[in-house]
């Protein structure tokens, strides 16, 4: 396999030697930005005389989801200006039923629940990645990274937004200062943009340029000229405290003594140039403040995959991506779902980063010291690693060439105690029309804490894609060694061959004879291969069919059969599932799920094969501007195949409540029910978020389990007795950014 993973690697080496000349850009898309000497200010009225002369599109824009090619039917217009200290941008979205746009007061990246809005900046114009702007027509504010077939939407950066809805629709502008992104100054600086518009009611989504199917917002985009734009460069404080207090109860009648825990950290972040940044943590502050998105954890085959939250990992986290990995385009049944999960640097004393571009390549190294590995303790119970750190470092590089093609190069070194991991790769991304070739190779070599065992393996993933008007396809191949290791990277399983082909077709429907219908799309998913370490060949296949209507409606139908091997055996796998969901009002949003599935108990000693029955409602309800409340209930029943005995049944309730006082200051309440647990947890949030760094939280949770205390032997009984609170808990978190 090391032969055929170094081959692949020649390979992609030597498509990035044909480097195809950059496309001539569209003289109609290139537009040279008004400098202005006040800046506008930002309050929603775009009363100010310094947008005169700075309009760059007025127009109805074109539809591109659920269907490309309508107009969107209302008019709107985009302005855009700067000057010496930040970039400004306007856009007045007309309405011609303006009681009806869906708006409210949210908390930072919940916008999106109503009409909504978008300024994409591809600030150093290579298509490979851009900022996402996004808002509401209250001021909401939500920001992302978008990069070709991925978004990174947790990371925050500092920017002003103001909206206001009128009798005409909505106006908004925006101020995004120089010292918050990274680009390229200079005499005439040339930065990609495009605007997005949702309108809630009527479910659709319209870009400017248009965008057609196949090509993603970056290849469209139209470029703006700023001339003599200064380098402005960052330099950032955020000294942090933390404070925490954790109590458990030790018997049915005691508390064990609580656990404080206080801490004081320091987070730096300097601009060596206007394209690079250095940052660095002391002490940090890895809790999360958000809760997880709730998923179901119950006979899972491979561990849940959980997004990273924590502001330190997230500048600069598009350059760690590479192809095939964390998309909804590509097949779902792929192993390996991120080389770069940095959720695996549990607990870092200290970190630093940097990150950036030179020219065409970009550049990204990582190192951390974890604290979390030396405290976890053998079977045996001996902790041989006490107090040991693990250390971390990643580096990745990247050559952008092209119209969106890059070659990358992915280096990766772990160290703990007398163990580590090494990982060396290289990646690929190559476009030509509607065509596109991609992959990775990766060499790893890895020895055990003890300094015993080692490993060494490789891995080898190559890909195709198409896509036009109405077809979309990817053909793709993997293969992961046995003794494949990355301790960064999210996977589900080693020793695998497997091939996946995935294929959908649009239809658009006459919009005169059925304008509730704006989508029908057939598609076909199709995996095999070879699962050597579970001992059998593994086959899936489904057929599924979807459905876009008006107000938002949306209906998947999907059939599928096949077989996985586990412990050595074969079973059944497929079934059936009928999803959907519509906006049935501006308060009230619907969705739902139901599922008859083969399945398998995954037991190691003791597998054997079942059928699941599931089923997810999900009722989301806004009753003002202020408030939103989302309760989903999830029910599942697992019967054992042949005796037909429930083996077990789960009822899930998950409530969760939020007020919005301001823009800036809110609360939040969960309350979680887990029947097959037998526990109710509960979490309160208050969050003041002034800028991004500049935030006060509060929280409290607790959990009740039904347990019984067993005093005979000093220990629980879980699942029997009354239901008590076993643990109480309460955080608090301060943090203040200095801009220099």
């Amino acid at each position: 396999m090391t032969i055929r993973a170094a081959g692949l690697i020649c390979f992609f080496v030597i498509i990035a030697l044909f480097n195809p000349p950059l496309k001539a850009e569209d003289e109609d898309l290139v537009f040279y930005v008004k400098k202005v000497s006040v800046p506008p200010e930002i309050d929603g009225l775009l009363g100010e005389e310094e947008w005169k002369g700075a309009e760059i599109i007025d127009g109805d824009w074109t539809v591109f989801s659920p269907a490309f090619g309508a107009k969107l039917g209302q008019r709107t217009i985009a302005y855009a200006a700067y000057d010496d200290d930040a970039l400004y941008f306007a856009l007045c979205c007309f309405d011609t039923e303006p009681n009806k746009i869906k708006t409210y007061i949210g908390k930072r990246d919940d916008c999106y629940n109503g009409d909504w809005f978008a300024v994409l900046l591809d600030t150093f114009n290579t298509k490979q990645s851009c900022y996402g702007h996004y808002g509401n027509p209250s001021g909401c504010q939500g920001d992302m990274i978008r990069y070709r077939t991925d978004t990174a939407d947790d990371v925050d950066w500092v920017w002003e937004l103001a909206g206001r809805v009128n009798e005409e629709g909505y106006f908004v502008e925006m101020r995004i200062p120089l010292t918050s992104i990274r680009y390229r100054g200079g005499k005439e600086a040339r930065m990609g943009v495009g605007f997005r518009r949702a309108i809630k009611r009527l479910g659709v989504c319209a870009n400017w340029p248009d965008q057609p199917p196949g090509k993603g917002p970056l290849l469209v985009m139209a470029t703006l000229v700023y001339r003599d734009l200064p380098v402005r460069r960052t330099f950032e404080l955020m000294p942090a405290v933390t404070y925490s207090n954790n109590r458990d109860r030790a018997s049915s009648e005691t508390w064990a003594p609580v656990d404080h825990q206080a801490d004081i950290g320091l987070n730096i972040k300097y601009g060596l140039t206007s394209t690079i940044t250095l940052d660095a943590t002391f002490n940090p502050d890895f809790s999360q403040v958000e809760s997880d998105e709730f998923q179901v954890e119950v006979n899972q085959r491979y561990p849940i995959f959980y997004k990273e939250k924590r502001p330190f990992f997230m500048e600069g986290v598009d350059i760690f991506k590479m192809p095939i990995t964390g998309s909804y385009y590509v097949p779902s049944r792929l192993n390996l779902k991120t080389h770069v999960h940095t959720r695996r640097i549990v607990d870092p004393r200290w970190g630093a980063k940097l990150s950036g571009n030179i020219g065409n390549a970009s550049l990204g190294i990582v190192t951390a010291g974890d604290e979390a590995p030396g405290r976890v303790d053998l079977e045996d119970g001996s902790a041989p690693f006490a107090g040991k750190n693990k250390f971390f470092a990643i580096g990745r590089t990247r050559y952008n060439f092209g119209q969106d093609n890059f070659i990358g190069g992915l280096f990766l070194d772990t160290e703990f105690a007398d163990g580590y991991n090494r990982v060396a790769g290289v990646d690929a991304f190559y476009r030509l029309g509607g065509h596109q070739i991609m992959g990775y190779a990766l060499l790893t070599t890895a020895r055990d804490p003890m300094g015993i065992d080692d490993n060494r393996g490789s891995a080898a993933v190559g890909g195709y894609q198409f896509d036009n008007q109405n077809l979309s396809m990817m053909a793709v191949g993997e293969r992961f060694d046995e003794g494949f290791q990355m301790d960064t990277a999210f996977y589900n399983r080693t020793g695998i061959t497997m091939g996946h082909l995935m294929a959908s077709y649009s239809i658009y429907p006459d919009k005169e004879k059925y304008p509730w219908l704006k989508l029908i799309q057939p598609s076909v998913e199709i995996s095999g291969g070879r699962d050597r370490l579970a001992g059998g060949n593994e086959f899936f296949g489904k057929v599924a069919l979807k459905f876009n209507f008006i107000k938002n409606g949306r209906l998947l139908m999907s059939f599928s059969d096949g077989r996985e091997p586990w412990a050595g055996d074969l079973f059944n796998i497929g079934g059936t599932l009928i999803s959907g969901g519509v906006q049935l009002s501006k308060q009230l949003d619907l969705q739902g799920r139901i599922s008859w599935t083969d399945a398998i108990y995954y037991a190691q000693d003791n597998p054997f094969a079942g059928s699941l029955k599931s089923q997810i409602i999900i009722v989301g309800l806004q009753p003002t501007s202020k408030f939103q409340q989302v309760i989903s209930y999830t029910h599942e029943d697992f019967d054992r195949s042949l005796e037909g005995e429930r083996i077990y049944t789960l009822h899930i309730i998950n409530s969760q409540s939020v007020y919005q006082f301001t823009d800036k200051f809110f609360v939040r309440a969960i309350f979680r029910y887990d029947s097959f647990e037998k526990q109710l947890l509960t979490d309160f949030l208050a969050s003041y978020v002034l800028v991004p760094g500049t935030v006060v939280y509060a929280g409290y949770g607790s959990l009740i389990e039904r347990r019984k205390w067993d005093e005979p032997n000093r220990r629980w009984l879980p699942g029997l007795g009354d239901y008590l609170t076993t643990r109480r808990s309460f955080f608090f978190k301060a943090s203040y950014l200095w801009r220099f």
